[in-house]
């Protein structure tokens, strides 16, 4: 229960598929890319103290992410090098729409308005795909951003991107989603792997350093870290910023 953050507390847990790796939480579902199993699955949290597992759908090769908008579900394959297009509008029935190629090895996606973004891990690249027609998306551009792109954000009219083994964040205008253009970069924190935007700062969490770094994004062509906030856990992964507290899951300590 996160409304009060001093008392925080595991209230149920639910089994899903093997080795579920991301989540993302629409309305009274919640929805896990599950790498192993190579399936999506979609629980009923409605009622938070007894969630249950409500369907499974085989979506591709090692799902790495998955993010939810209306009634479109969004699957990064990172095994197939593509993105899945999945109808959730029945949620005890989802179906597979449509699939498109993307970089190599996609490992996060964010989407916003007509466009989704995905990370290409092994490409160093960004994927910008038009989903206005869910049976048939389109790669519309690429981009090149840093050495293995491990997170990605978009806050109007930029994208910002954790570059794992760059050790740094990327700035890219996506204003032109057809013509994407990295503007800038920024050094952080060794192996950061997740980052959330708030206002005029970028927050970021990194796998090999116990610390949040803060960027200040004001100036979006000029992205500068102002500071290293917070004693954090082992290995930590994705971050995220809500009001004046920000969340991080940290894999080598299996706390947040």
């Amino acid at each position: 229960d996160p409304s009060n953050v001093a008392s925080v507390r595991q209230v149920s847990t639910i089994s899903v598929g093997d080795n579920p790796r991301n989540i993302f939480v629409s309305g009274k579902y919640a929805y896990t890319a599950n790498t192993n199993a190579g399936t999506i699955s979609i629980v009923d949290v409605s009622n938070p103290l007894y969630p249950k597992q409500i369907s499974t759908l085989l979506t591709g090769n090692n799902p790495r992410a998955i993010y939810v908008a209306g009634r479109y579900a969004y699957v990064a394959n990172y095994g197939d090098s593509n993105l899945a297009v999945i109808d959730v509008s029945i949620p005890s029935s989802p179906a597979l729409l449509g699939t498109v190629t993307v970089g190599s090895g996609p490992q996060s996606i964010y989407v916003s308005g007509r466009y989704a973004y995905v990370t290409n891990l092994n490409s160093a690249s960004i994927s910008v795909v038009d989903i206005s027609s869910p049976l048939n998306p389109v790669q519309v551009a690429t981009t090149s951003v840093g050495i293995e792109p491990y997170a990605i954000t978009v806050s109007g009219r930029y994208a910002y991107v954790a570059n794992q083994s760059s050790n740094s964040i990327s700035v890219v205008d996506v204003s032109n989603p057809s013509l994407p253009i990295q503007i800038a970069t920024a050094a952080v924190g060794a192996n950061p792997a997740g980052i959330a935007v708030s206002g005029r700062y970028a927050y970021v969490s990194h796998f090999s350093s116990s610390y949040i770094s803060v960027v200040d994004i004001s100036n979006p062509a000029s992205p500068a870290e102002v500071g290293q906030a917070a004693t954090v856990g082992g290995s930590s992964q994705n971050i995220f910023v809500s009001g004046r507290y920000a969340y991080v899951a940290n894999q080598g300590s299996d706390n947040i």
